[in-house]
């Protein structure tokens, strides 16, 4: 035999003997991580029926926000993909305009939008990238639709909703007013803003 056949017999020789154990290791690891997740499960439940129910009310809202703030954030990275833009190139040409145009007057166009509940809004809504005032913009328009007929154009803030200011609130919280209007059949008027802030 040779001294590569010597060396490959060898090798799997070594291999048989350590497989097993290596097994055996890969189980072992595999029951302890079972374990440890098990009992950090057991650890939540408990300190869960510990929290009284303001304090689940409290953690629960707080998880609502985290998670509509990453719908929102999703869904800002879906319109740019839609629209062609890659990420920060609408900070680009917003710089470059500053820069290269004189300040103009800026034209406020406020628009009270009576909702008709038996039909599509005609628009979408998203929420608005770098905007701390108004958490929702109009970022389409169905031609023909109920928006369009009312008046309602691209760059929109919704700043109320049924006199309520939504300066504070979510992208979640128009949506979820809007959704409840239509399911309960209130009334439902949107003001909408365009230029200034």
């Amino acid at each position: 035999m040779s001294l590569l056949g010597e060396n490959i017999a060898l090798t799997l020789f070594i291999s048989f003997i350590h497989f097993p154990f290596f097994i055996s290791f890969q189980r072992k690891g595999r029951v302890e991580d079972q374990s440890k997740a098990a009992e950090e499960q057991r650890q939540l439940a408990l300190a869960e029926s510990k929290m009284s129910k303001s304090d689940q009310k409290e953690r629960d809202a707080a998880a609502e926000k985290v998670q509509a703030q990453m719908r929102g954030r999703t869904a800002r990275k879906e319109v740019a993909m839609l629209k062609g833009e890659q990420p920060g190139d609408k900070k680009k040409k917003k710089k470059k305009k500053k820069q290269t145009e004189p300040a103009a007057e800026e034209k406020v166009i406020v628009l009270d939008f009576e909702v008709q509940l038996d039909q599509p809004l005609g628009m979408k809504i998203d929420h608005v990238e770098g905007h701390n005032i108004y958490p929702a913009e109009i970022t389409q328009v169905v031609p023909g639709g109920q928006g369009d007929k009312a008046g309602v154009v691209v760059g929109m803030y919704v700043t109320h909703m049924n006199g309520d200011a939504t300066n504070g609130q979510v992208l979640d919280d128009i949506v979820m007013g809007v959704v409840g209007a239509k399911t309960n059949q209130t009334p439902l008027v949107m003001r909408l803003q365009l230029g200034g802030e």
